[in-house]
């Protein structure tokens, strides 16, 4: 038994268990700080990070592509008025030169007919 005993240090138990309770600490320490890395690094936990960024990719891509299509589908409205409203315009450029011939002849005839005692 004194052999086993003269392995040990002559420090008192009591200090020797404060001295493992404190290397333990630091162990458990370190071992959370092996498993915070593992787990930023493990190959199934960076495959789904992966797959997560894969899909905010194709979320935000998907996104962007219903905007510009809906950004597209409003200039096509708006050329469409743009187009209509040219085509009103050249029409009553057209007609405008009628209207005014048909005012005049209209006051002359109201004139004619004034004069002819009407």
């Amino acid at each position: 038994m004194n052999a086993e005993r003269s392995k040990w240090p002559a420090l008192p138990l009591t200090e020797q268990i404060k001295t493992i309770e404190q290397e333990m600490t630091r162990l458990d320490k370190r071992v959370r700080h092996f498993e915070n890395i593992y787990a930023k690094t493990s190959l199934p936990n960076v495959i789904k990070k992966s797959i997560v960024e894969i899909v905010r990719f194709s979320k935000d891509l998907l996104f962007n592509r219903i905007l510009n299509r809906e950004a597209l589908r409003l200039s096509e409205q708006e050329s469409q008025a743009r187009k209509r409203f040219d085509t009103d315009m050249a029409v009553q450029q057209k007609i405008a030169p009628l209207k005014t011939a048909v005012r005049h002849n209209s006051r002359r005839l109201d004139n004619a007919h004034l004069t002819n005692g009407g």
